[in-house]
C-alpha cells in the first residue's frame, strides 16, 4: 500500500466484568484483520491484554484516522457482543501514534511482547513513556 500512514493504536475496555483473555486474542485479532480489510487498511500486528488492545495498522493517507478507529471499535465491539458478552464495550477515546516505516519492526515486536512487557511496567507507565519519550525508550 503506497502513500500510507502507519499507526500504533491503543484502546481500552470499559470496566464491566469482561476481560480479554489470551485464548480470545487470536479470534479478536482475526476479526480485526477482516475489519481492516473492509476499511481498506492492513493489520500488521495486534495484541489483546486483559483490559486493552494494541494494533499496528497501515491506512491510506486519504482516510481519516478517527473514522477508521471508530469503525474498527464499533465493528469489533458489536462482534464481541454478538459472540461472547452482551455487556462488552470499548471505552470512549483511543491513543494513536504515527510512525515511520523504519519503526514498524520494533513497534510490531513491542506489541507482540505486551504480556512480557506488563510483567515489568504497568499499562499506564507504558502509555506515559510512549507519549513523552517514544517507543524506543520502553525497556523490559
Amino acid at each position: 500500500m503506497n502513500n500510507a500512514t502507519i499507526l500504533h493504536i491503543i484502546f481500552c475496555i470499559t470496566d464491566n466484568g469482561f476481560e480479554l483473555s489470551s485464548n480470545f486474542n487470536k479470534r479478536l485479532t482475526d476479526y480485526l484483520e477482516i475489519c481492516c480489510i473492509k476499511e481498506s487498511c492492513q493489520l500488521i500486528e495486534a495484541e489483546c491484554l486483559v483490559d486493552h488492545l494494541h494494533i499496528l495498522i497501515r491506512i491510506r493517507h486519504e482516510l481519516s484516522v478517527s473514522q477508521v478507529v471508530q469503525q474498527l471499535k464499533r465493528e469489533s465491539q458489536n462482534w464481541v457482543q454478538d459472540q461472547y458478552f452482551k455487556g462488552f464495550t470499548w471505552k470512549a477515546g483511543y491513543s494513536a501514534f504515527s510512525l515511520t516505516s523504519e519503526k514498524i519492526a520494533g513497534v510490531a515486536s513491542l506489541i507482540g511482547n505486551q504480556k512480557e512487557l506488563h510483567n515489568f511496567i504497568s499499562f499506564k507507565d507504558e502509555l506515559e513513556i510512549m507519549i513523552s519519550d517514544g517507543f524506543e525508550n520502553i525497556k523490559y
